[in-house]
């Protein structure tokens, strides 16, 4: 995404290559998806996938519960498609009519990505 910036995580000791490298692997989310519902592939690596998806959901349900009141599975879904790069915030908050601000919104950004730091190594 050339047109986002970059979240200043200092507060939580995430320097701006781990970051970057974590928000990479948001990115990666669809991928491992396809791997996951495809037939094809490898059960081992099926299950590779099926952990990196689980901890970024985890994630995502911390940072929910944490900055948020409404913890509705439809909330849950459209901030992940946000994170993970396959819709944008504009969208969320016009499109979908979910009702959250900015300020709100990327404080749940940082906490997201302070607890997948935790859950990635």
């Amino acid at each position: 995404m050339p047109n986002e910036w970059e979240i200043n995580l200092t507060g939580y000791n995430i320097n701006k290559f781990r970051y970057r490298e974590l928000k990479a692997k948001c990115y990666q989310y669809r991928d491992w998806q396809q791997i996951i519902n495809s037939s094809t592939a490898d059960k081992s690596v099926t299950a590779v996938c099926k952990t990196k998806t689980d901890k970024v959901e985890q994630a995502l349900a911390i940072a929910i519960s944490t900055t948020l009141n409404n913890q509705s599975a439809e909330l849950h879904k459209r901030i992940l498609k946000v994170i993970t790069g396959q819709e944008t915030f504009t969208k969320l908050q016009t499109y979908y009519e979910i009702k959250i601000s900015s300020k709100k919104y990327y404080a749940l950004r940082r906490i997201f990505y302070y607890e997948l730091d935790k859950l990635f190594d």
